[in-house]
């Protein structure tokens, strides 16, 4: 009976991380991208136009 209860509290959590782990490999960004976004977001900062690294050939531009 409580190997019936506690299976619960060990396997859930456990699933849950793994879930979490096999999500976090599968994001596209890369230390490669994620530098292209802090830059795009500085060029935003100034007041720049900046490209979107996720989005290739898209500009953003600053809202007025």
């Amino acid at each position: 009976m409580l190997l019936a209860l506690r299976a619960p509290y060990a396997l859930v959590p456990s699933l849950w991380t793994l879930l979490g782990f096999a999500i976090a490999l599968a994001d596209a960004t890369g230390r490669a991208s994620h530098a292209a976004i802090r830059a795009g977001i500085s060029a935003r900062r100034a007041g720049g136009v900046a490209k979107d690294p996720l989005r290739p050939g898209r500009m953003i531009e600053v809202a007025s």
